[in-house]
Formats: C-alpha cells, structure tokens, sequence
C-alpha cells in the first residue's frame, strides 16, 4: 500500500470506530457532538489539503450524528462542490440555508450552482437573499445569466 494513504485509512477507519460507538448508543448525547465536531474538525483538515473526497466522507459521518449543524452541510457542499457533484452540492447547500437561513456562502453557491442548471431566476433569488454580504446585489444579464452590478464611481 502507498504510504500517502497509510494517515487517511487509519483516519477513515478511526472515524467509522467512532460512528459506530455512538449509534451504537454508548455515548451521550454531549459526547455525540463532540465527536460530530471532530469529524468536522477532520473534514476540514482534508479539504484544506485538497483531499475533498476523504472531506466529504468525514462531512457526512459527522452529519450522521449531528444533521442540524449547517456549517457541517455548508462544508460538505463546497466538498462536493469541488468534486463536481453539482447536484449533490445543492441539495447540501439547500439544507445549510434551511437550518441556517442567515449563511450568505451557502446562499451564495447555491445560486452559482442554480444558475449553472438554467434556473437563473432561482438563483437570483438566492443571490439577493443574502447579496448585500457581498457588497452589490445581483441582477440578470442579456443570456439570463445572474450576476453582480458593477459597482458605481462615487
């Protein structure tokens, strides 16, 4: 086996152990959230290494103990984002902004991704939901396209 991928098995492996244990029921309910936070922590260790596939499966152990955590369904969309799993990646920002209806990067990706499947007025919807975060609110170009208006001179 390549060494590179010694440190990732026994993460995975080390990361179901610790699923198991809690769905198990031998944890409570404080010990759950923590273990979902450090599969969160982990995912997040992956992605900043580019390591998105190894994110997405920390992401989703840790949105199997704890589902309500939009953070954890906004990291897992741009993970998925990443891989090119567009629709996959919308449905994890949808549930992000569901839970978390003041998240402006969910919102945000979910209106690149709405606007990449034609749904342009969704996606602008989604874009100006949370736009002001970003400094300029969205319209609709000539193609039906959404995007930001220039900003002004002053």
């Amino acid at each position: 086996m390549n060494s590179c991928w010694k440190p990732v098995l026994f993460l995975v492996l080390s990361m179901i152990i610790l699923v198991t244990v809690v769905q198990a029921g031998i944890v409570d309910s404080q010990g759950r959230l923590s273990i979902a936070s450090k599969l969160n922590a982990d995912g997040d260790i992956q992605y900043e290494n580019a390591n998105y596939a190894a994110a997405c499966d920390l992401y989703n152990q840790s949105l199997s103990i704890n589902s309500d955590n939009s953070t954890v369904w906004n990291n897992y969309g741009l993970s998925l984002f990443k891989l090119y799993q567009y629709k996959d990646a919308l449905i994890a920002f949808n549930k992000s902004t569901t839970i978390n209806p003041d998240d402006a990067s969910a919102w945000y990706y979910m209106g690149m991704l709405l606007d990449y499947f034609d749904r342009s007025h969704e996606a602008l919807d989604a874009y100006n939901w949370k736009g002001s975060a970003y400094g300029v609110p969205f319209h609709l170009d000539d193609s039906g396209s959404a995007y930001r208006y220039p900003q002004m001179a002053t």
